[in-house]
């Protein structure tokens, strides 16, 4: 497997991570213990996944070509939301690193 495949899929997971921290219920339920106020607004959240999405989009295309690529990074994009609700289910506080 291609090293930009493993990059692309680790910015998947990291937008799935800010996509989810731009919402304030999830926002609350990482720092239950810790009652922190959001230090950026929802809307940086966002911009910062969607540019992630992005980036990990052209490294697909770019290294798979336009037809794998494409299918790959929605089938990977899949597996993060996936994996991002088991995070959000089972270890909420694992999210807290993204917040810094």
């Amino acid at each position: 497997m291609s090293s930009n495949i493993i990059i692309a899929v680790v910015l998947l997971q990291l937008a799935q991570g800010y996509y989810a921290l731009a919402m304030r219920h999830y926002w609350q339920q990482v720092m239950h213990d810790s009652g922190g106020s959001m230090p950026h607004t929802p809307r940086t959240y966002r911009s910062v996944a969607t540019l992630l999405l992005g980036l990990s989009c052209c490294m697909m295309i770019a290294s798979e070509g336009p037809a794998m690529g494409s299918l790959l990074w929605i089938l990977a994009a899949g597996g993060s939301i996936i994996s991002t609700g088991y995070l959000l289910t089972r270890r909420p506080g694992w999210l807290r690193l993204l917040c810094r």
